[in-house]
């Protein structure tokens, strides 16, 4: 078995070694790996394609069929529609009378008799227009009216309502014929027919009560609805990606960010391409908008440039993906139709004028790209409805002016974006803001007390080897008034895994995320090779918490990964990573099925994968079974012994420290304290040795006991008195004088002249060493 691990361990090597992917091939392999992941997750996910494509196609199928039902074709006969006062519904009438005449009584007679109707008698000296303006914002609104003078009568309307010219005039006729004829009410009746080609059967249908029009002024109430279920469950996968850190792991792979985030643009335009084309079927298929639809097809690439970029950008806030849908569906569908109910009452209302009603109109269209989307449709759907020339949509108050804000909008969400994302742009914005705190911290720095200072007299750090992997200088980070990291100086070589100990809290995760770029420093340096952290890196990582996306197997992360880094046959060093960390039986089992410890075996997996300068791995083996670590532990091994890879290693296993680490480094309260070799550490800062002596018989106990108190006066014996083992143990304190080779020769000695068939000096346990440091530093 361990020559079967060694020989595999071997292939890793070798596998590691073969000619990678560059500079075009490597984009495409990087595209392709990305395209792979995306459509994995969709696959997967597939319940999430109702709510994102079903449900928008079935309501735009269900107004194609109110569409088909309720509109009234081109030419039908209408059954009739009658005008008259009684027909109105509820109303205030005013009525100026500057003479009065039977006319007026017979005129106010019929009016009143209107359902709801509230009759206004303004004398002469009355100004209808200033009693009109000077009415309550309540309803009923001033439905018609009439002004009689001495020698003409002036019949009075209201513009907004489509029936009030014909109801007006036909209660006037009505009251002139119940003057000439004495009758006790008038008789005459306004209908209004619509007649159909000759070759027409004359029938009507009762449903048909909409025009083709008002279908297409609604559409872009619909298409808003619509097009925010396509758009906004694209942050679902993004939030998700994040969380799991899945998105930093490819990051670490160096791929740039420009690469990365095209091919999720490029697979989310793909998508929305698609649901937009089966909304354009529609459209040809109901004659909707004919002739106009190149102006649609615009209005939906002009909504995707701006509602992406921006739901992108919006992704790096939440960290519950649901949490982001449900927010971008507010901001796209429930703000844009609260935005268009609110300009339609302030211009029906005429609470405010005009040009304040542009300028609220013109700031919703610049935030609120559904509100431009919805405006622009219905400005479409209108000119279509009127048969106008389409050039007439280009410009300013027809298209103009929610083109532009669109693609305003979508600039600015591109720029937010990038400052959300890019890590130089983002570095930037954190120095800029940690400037004037940074030197208010470098003010207060006060000296250690002299322990602490003999301690970090006791530091070795290579600060000047050409051959390092990763430098690290002077390295700061300030949370608030507290050092999570202090002045942290160190150096790892090629070829050698370097021990990072420390308590909880003492800084160790904090470097690791400073150093893979999750975090800046607040102060100090990092480089990896000759790479400042701070740029784009390209490394190998297990984090203390497993980066994976629930919706692969082990085997597809790997592979993507794979992938990513160039391998040009990833299939293959994926099998040998399997076999390397042990989950081959198990590589095809999604990980949101895998236990903790089959987790963590893939994320040891992903960071071995890696030809990079040096590997960081936060408690690699923690939840892993025995059998299992020992065989990570031979394969990083390997990894150290034959390739210039450094490894660069955290763990409360001393055990694990001590069989893989050439150099140790102790973190206390985010200071480094201690460095050097296991050994070199328990000679430096073991504060006793324990000796162990194997008592000849039963009787003998008690003098080798009195012997070893007599000739280590310090010496406590750990040994319970009661027992009747022959194995005995002393602890004994170490002074600054004391020897190794001098404290052996003296037991040697000690136990030749008692006779013990047995005996073994140790020094204090690495655990021991670091338990102290940890306390006493």
């Amino acid at each position: 078995m361990i020559d079967a691990s060694i020989s595999c361990n071997d292939e890793l090597i070798r596998a590691q070694r073969v000619a990678r992917h560059k500079c075009c091939a490597l984009v495409f392999a990087q595209l392709c790996a990305l395209f792979t992941k995306r459509f994995l997750y969709f696959v997967r996910n597939w319940p999430q394609l109702f709510g994102q494509v079903l449900v928008p196609l079935a309501l735009l199928i269900a107004i194609a069929y109110v569409s088909k039902t309720w509109v009234k074709p081109t030419g039908m006969k209408d059954s009739g529609r009658m005008f008259s006062v009684a027909t109105f519904g509820p109303s205030r009438i005013p009525v100026k009378v500057e003479h009065r005449s039977p006319l007026v009584n017979a005129y106010i007679d019929i009016v009143s008799k209107g359902p709801e109707a509230k009759v206004y008698e303004l004398g002469p000296n009355d100004n209808l227009t200033i009693w009109v303006d000077q009415l309550p914002r309540l309803m009923p609104a001033p439905g018609f009216g009439a002004i009689f003078a001495q020698d003409a009568v002036e019949v009075l309307y209201n513009k907004e309502a489509y029936h009030s010219s014909p109801v007006s005039i036909n209660a006037y006729d009505n009251a002139r014929l119940k003057v000439e004829t004495n009758a006790s009410d008038g008789i005459i009746r306004t209908h209004l027919h619509a007649y159909l080609p000759a070759n027409s059967t004359g029938k009507s249908s009762f449903r048909h009560v909409l025009s083709q029009k008002d279908v297409d002024k609604s559409l872009g109430l619909f298409l808003v609805l619509a097009l925010t279920l396509v758009t906004s469950p694209f942050v679902i996968f993004l939030v998700e990606e994040r969380v799991s850190k899945f998105a930093h792991q490819q990051s670490l792979t160096g791929i740039s960010p420009i690469v990365f985030w095209t091919s999720s643009f490029l697979f989310d335009f793909l998508f929305y391409s698609i649901v937009c084309a089966c909304f354009l079927a529609v459209f040809i298929i109901c004659g909707w908008m004919e002739g106009y639809l190149g102006f649609v097809i615009l209005l939906f690439a002009l909504y995707f440039w701006s509602c992406v970029p921006f739901i992108y950008a919006i992704s790096f806030i939440f960290s519950s993906p649901s949490k982001a849908n449900v927010f971008l569906i507010l901001w796209q569908l429930v703000a844009a139709y609260a935005a268009m109910m609110s300009v339609v009452f302030f211009t029906l209302g005429e609470m405010i004028r005009s040009r304040l009603i542009e300028m609220i109109r013109s700031l919703l269209l610049c935030l609120l790209p559904s509100f431009a989307l919805g405006n622009a449709t219905v400005t479409v759907g209108t000119v279509s409805a009127e048969k106008l020339a389409p050039n007439i949509l280009w410009e300013w108050d027809m298209l103009g002016r929610a083109i532009t804000f669109m693609l305003i909008f979508g600039c600015f969400s591109s720029l937010l974006f990038l400052a959300f994302q890019f890590k130089i742009v983002r570095y930037c914005c954190f120095q800029l803001w940690n400037s004037r705190h940074q030197r208010r911290s470098d003010s207060s720095v006060t000296h250690e007390d002299d322990e602490k200072a003999k301690a970090e007299e006791r530091v070795d750090v290579q600060q000047s080897d050409d051959d390092l992997a990763l430098e690290v200088k002077n390295l700061c980070k300030m949370y608030g008034h507290l050092r999570a990291v202090d002045g942290l100086t160190l150096g790892v070589r090629s070829s050698e895994c370097f021990g990072l100990l420390g308590a909880n809290g003492a800084g160790k995760t904090t470097t690791f995320d400073i150093l893979t770029g999750q975090s800046f420093a607040t102060s100090g340096t990092a480089r990896i090779g000759k790479q400042d952290v701070t740029k784009q890196i390209c490394i190998g990582y297990c984090p203390q918490f497993d980066a994976l996306l629930l919706d692969l197997t082990g085997r597809e992360s790997l592979q993507i990964l794979a992938r990513m880094h160039g391998f040009p046959h990833p299939a293959d060093i994926t099998d040998v990573v399997l076999r390397v960390v042990g989950m081959t039986d198990h590589a095809d089992k999604l990980v949101r099925y895998c236990s903790g410890g089959q987790r963590r075996k893939i994320s040891v997996g992903l960071a071995i994968l890696a030809p990079t300068r040096i590997i960081i791995l936060d408690e690699p083996t923690a939840g892993i079974d025995p059998k299992a670590r020992r065989e990570i532990w031979t394969a990083l091994s390997i990894i150290r012994d034959n390739s210039e890879t450094a490894l660069l290693l955290t763990s409360h296993s001393m055990d694990e420290c001590e069989a893989l680490c050439s150099r140790i480094a102790i973190l206390h309260r985010g200071r480094l304290v201690a460095i050097g070799t296991s050994q070199q550490l328990k000679s430096r800062f073991g504060n006793s040795y324990t000796i162990t002596m194997v008592a000849p018989r039963v009787e003998s106990r008690d003098a080798v006991i009195d012997a070893v108190k007599e000739a280590f006066p310090g010496a406590v014996l750990k040994t319970p008195k009661g027992s009747l083992t022959l194995s005995l143990k002393w602890q004994i304190p170490k002074s600054e004088s004391d020897r190794w080779s001098s404290l052996f020769r003296k037991v040697q000695t000690l136990a030749a002249s008692l006779g013990v068939v047995d005996f073994c000096v140790t020094q204090s346990s690495l655990e021991e060493t670091f338990l102290r440091l940890s306390v006493d530093s």
